[in-house]
């Protein structure tokens, strides 16, 4: 159920569904490939981009990223 999920981070709110498809794409081709430096890059850029600081790992982030933002879609 969403409505149990504790969104992680709000900053989410910044990012577009075309963002997040174009995420969502590139992470998936990284993690085919095993890019863990390409991983690490679009962290990053996703960190600039939204302010977000935080020490969890690069793929927990993007995942956790993701997640946040499905639910923030499903409650607008």
């Amino acid at each position: 159920k969403h409505e149990e999920y504790a969104i992680v981070f709000k900053q989410v709110v910044v990012l577009t569904d075309a963002d997040i498809q174009l995420l969502k794409d590139v992470y998936d081709f990284f993690i085919q490939t095993q890019n863990t430096d390409a991983i690490r890059k679009l962290a990053l850029k996703i960190k600039i981009k939204t302010g977000i600081v935080t020490d969890m790992n690069d793929g927990r982030f993007i995942n956790t990223l993701l997640k946040d933002y499905n639910h923030y879609q499903l409650e607008k």
